[in-house]
């Protein structure tokens, strides 16, 4: 892969490149896309058609496509398993998260059908490459992290939402961007970004929101499934580090995190949830002053006043 030794043939926007990337992507992969991805391109009249061209390079020891462009960058990488429908599709959707969610500065997208191929594209730490081996023949479909969204195609096939994780991966990458710092979890400890259910849960907030409001999914059928899940679970602050908002499962603390970041959006405003608060985390390492200065209140009395409106959900 030599995509960094290229010159560009365009100084392009972000929003232009990304159309130019499905345009591009149509001449270089292989293979017919599913009629389920064909039938939302055809039919999501919100999303812009391709328009330009840009610098594109295969490598000679791999059928790895890469398109690249000057900073604002982003450099999109595929493997010849995932096709012209399915590119254009994740191009046009992460066009429109850039729209309404914002910036994300430099971005790789790593695009995969074959595992073996991902684990040698550069997508991840060496030390890093077994673990992923493993959680993606489990099932794992997406992640995000350090200025890369990362899809693995066969599992992404199979799920119900993939606009909606497009989003939801792009929208870490925002808060990350906003922060000017990456967000790390792990299973023990509050990440400093703040609780696992509000870096998770407004991602999910945002991906459904907005997938649905191009109707590519339910945003209210989300919203239900949060509802009953707030039956089940503990207290919001039992969720705080991802351990225990990944013990709660998919129909659990997930769907618990489309309420829980929409009361948050009903409270405080919108733009201080989406934007705002990941702001102000870059500069402490205190997530919870941060929410203070962010919303006019502790976080304490935030679960307060979450406890009481969720006793009231039907």
């Amino acid at each position: 892969m030599n995509s960094e030794r290229e010159e560009p043939l365009l100084a392009l926007s972000r929003r232009t490149l990304l159309a130019a990337v499905a345009a591009q992507s149509l001449i270089m992969a292989c293979g017919r896309g599913s009629q389920r991805a064909t039938d939302q391109v055809t039919n999501s009249s919100t999303l812009p058609q391709p328009t330009a061209a840009v610098a594109v390079t295969t490598s000679s020891t791999s059928s790895t496509t890469t398109t690249t462009s000057p900073p604002p960058s982003l450099v999109m990488m595929n493997d010849a398993g995932v096709t012209p429908d399915e590119i254009q599709l994740i191009t046009r959707i992460l066009e429109l998260a850039e729209a309404e969610l914002g910036d994300t500065g430099a971005l790789r997208v790593f695009v995969y059908s074959d595992l073996e191929e991902l684990l040698r594209s550069g997508a991840f730490e060496p030390a890093a490459v077994e673990h992923r081996r493993m959680i993606y023949t489990q099932g794992n479909v997406a992640e995000a992290g350090a200025g890369k969204i990362i899809i693995y195609m066969p599992n992404f096939r199979r799920n119900q939402d993939t606009e909606k994780i497009v989003i939801h991966e792009y929208y870490h990458e925002v808060q990350s961007y906003l922060r000017r710092s990456p967000i790390s979890q792990s299973d023990v400890g509050v990440p400093r970004a703040g609780p696992s259910w509000l870096i998770e849960g407004s991602a999910e907030h945002f991906g459904y929101k907005l997938a649905g409001a191009h109707g590519f999914t339910s945003y209210s059928a989300a919203r239900q499934r949060g509802v009953r899940a707030s039956r089940q679970l503990g207290p919001l602050n039992s969720y705080e580090n991802l351990r225990s908002f990944n013990a709660a499962g998919q129909e659990g603390i997930w769907s618990f995190g489309v309420l829980t970041t929409e009361f948050m959006v009903s409270r405080y405003g919108e733009d201080k949830v989406k934007t705002e608060y990941w702001k102000a985390a870059k500069d402490t390492t205190e997530w919870q002053k941060a929410f203070t200065d962010t919303f006019g209140e502790s976080v304490d009395a935030f679960y307060g006043a979450f406890d009481e409106y969720r006793s009231t959900l039907r």
